[in-house]
C-alpha cells in the first residue's frame, strides 16, 4: 500500500528535494505510526535513486520493498562516495597547481 501511495504522491509532485510535501493523498505524516512513515521513507529513497520503475515492480508484487531499499541505500553510498573522491581530487590538483607556482 506504501508503493501505491507514494507513486500516487509523487505523480502530484508531492516529493522535492528528498522529502515529501504534505498535504494531498496524505494530509500529515505526523498521524502515521513509525512504521508507516518508515516505509514512505523507504519508497522516497527508491524514488530518487532508483526511479520510478523500481518502485513500481514493489506496487505490483515482482520485488520486496525492504530489498530495493537496500540496492537504493548502496548505490546512494556509491554516488557520494565517487563524488567525495571527485573533489578530493580537485582539491589535490588545486594543492599541486598552488605548490608548483609556489616552487616556480
Amino acid at each position: 500500500m506504501a508503493a501505491e501511495n507514494a507513486l500516487t504522491m509523487h505523480s502530484a509532485g508531492m516529493r522535492k528535494n528528498g522529502r515529501w510535501s504534505y498535504g494531498g493523498v496524505i494530509s500529515d505524516f505526523s498521524e502515521m505510526s513509525a512504521n508507516e512513515r518508515n516505509y514512505y521513507s523507504n519508497c522516497g529513497l527508491i524514488l530518487d535513486i532508483l526511479g520510478r520503475d523500481s518502485l513500481q515492480s514493489v506496487a505490483r508484487g515482482d520485488e520486496k520493498l525492504l530489498e530495493l531499499y537496500q540496492d537504493a541505500r548502496q548505490e546512494k553510498e556509491r554516488i557520494e562516495n565517487a563524488e567525495r573522491l571527485k573533489v578530493e581530487a580537485a582539491r589535490e590538483e588545486e594543492e599541486r597547481e598552488a605548490y608548483a607556482a609556489d616552487s616556480a
